[in-house]
């Protein structure tokens, strides 16, 4: 009889194809992760990010210590619109710059796709 109640309540999904909205489905994927060996790929990974981190800042930085500098007479004289304009199409061609990439980097991986298949990874022409 409870097993009746259980399933007329919801059971849990087998798998997340099961799984209907507002279904819980229960993991140990972050357990099995932490067991995961800690390699020289996540090293030079966390060193890359780190690195492009900082480098992000100091692009910031340099930007906002230039825009000062435009308003003055002996440089491009800009008034203060002048400079935010400047700004903003910094980070819009920043923003344009980023989704070009997207762009030219999904037509190139669409021609090669990396499957996973019962026998590993490969790639498909």
């Amino acid at each position: 009889m409870a097993d009746q109640r259980t399933e007329q309540r919801g059971s849990k999904p087998r798998n997340a194809a099961d799984a209907k909205p507002g279904d819980v489905i229960e993991t140990n994927i972050p357990a099995r992760m932490d067991r995961l060996p800690w390699s020289r790929w996540h090293w030079l990974v966390v060193i890359a990010l780190g690195i492009t981190w900082v480098l992000d800042g100091l692009e910031v930085t340099i930007v906002g210590a230039i825009g000062p500098v435009l308003g003055l007479n002996q440089t491009l004289s800009l008034d203060p619109g002048q400079i935010g304009l400047v700004g903003s199409l910094y980070v819009a061609g920043t923003v344009v710059g980023a989704r070009e990439h997207r762009r030219s980097e999904s037509a190139y991986l669409d021609r090669y796709v990396l499957c996973l298949d019962e026998r590993g990874y490969r790639v498909t022409p």
